[in-house]
């Protein structure tokens, strides 16, 4: 996870190995943590007690694939740079919080039909998404990754960005028109890669 050492002392090299190895164990638990909410059916039939749980096993597939993401994103952005310093730490430990949260939340879309919950969530992957950019500005700015290692600086701001921006939208979207249609305006996110791209050209 940690990447190419080169100009790291081995101080640095064991630092970035601890926050990178508690960062994985973080986004493990949390992404275990998710199938924990759904419980084992109950009554005579296990037809009708799967039917009633829809509502859970949405939820736990769009927190996987949003975890996922977020995860996917912090490996990339853990395995460029080459040392860290206490900002990054912080940071990091700020969007780990939310990541933590996540189970709660993805807990609650799935056991509440209402434009709240979706609200709950949407606040939740809103933030960790803006946390998640700030982690990569810090690591910019700070030079922690050789230079180029960490591509287009504002290709990934405009990816994170879009991200606050689509769940944040969803919350009036949840209220207007449906909870069902706010958690469909999540599948925007299919299209930020190509939209950050086009923005960037």
């Amino acid at each position: 996870m940690t990447g190419d050492y080169e100009g790291a002392n081995e101080a640095e090299r064991r630092e970035l190995d601890r926050v990178g190895a508690f960062s994985d164990g973080v986004f493990a638990i949390a992404i275990t943590l998710l199938v924990l909410n759904i419980e084992i059916p109950s009554g005579d039939s296990l037809s009708d007690g799967l039917r009633e749980l829809d509502d859970d096993l949405t939820a736990y597939f769009i927190g996987f694939a949003v975890m996922g993401k977020f995860w996917y994103e912090h490996h990339k952005l853990f395995s460029a740079i080459v040392r860290t310093d206490r900002t990054l730490i912080v940071v990091n430990l700020l969007l780990l919080s939310l990541i933590s949260l996540m189970p709660f939340t993805t807990n609650v879309l799935g056991s509440f039909d209402g434009p709240l919950a979706v609200t709950i969530y949407a606040l939740n992957v809103a933030a960790a998404a803006a946390a998640s950019g700030w982690t990569e500005v810090v690591a910019f700015k700070a030079g922690l990754a050789p230079p180029g290692a960490l591509g287009d600086q504002s290709l990934l701001l405009r990816s994170n960005g879009s991200v606050v921006v689509i769940f944040l939208l969803s919350i009036p979207v949840a209220y207007v028109i449906s909870p069902g249609a706010g958690q469909l305006f999540w599948l925007s996110l299919l299209l930020v890669p190509r939209l950050a791209e086009r923005m960037a050209r």
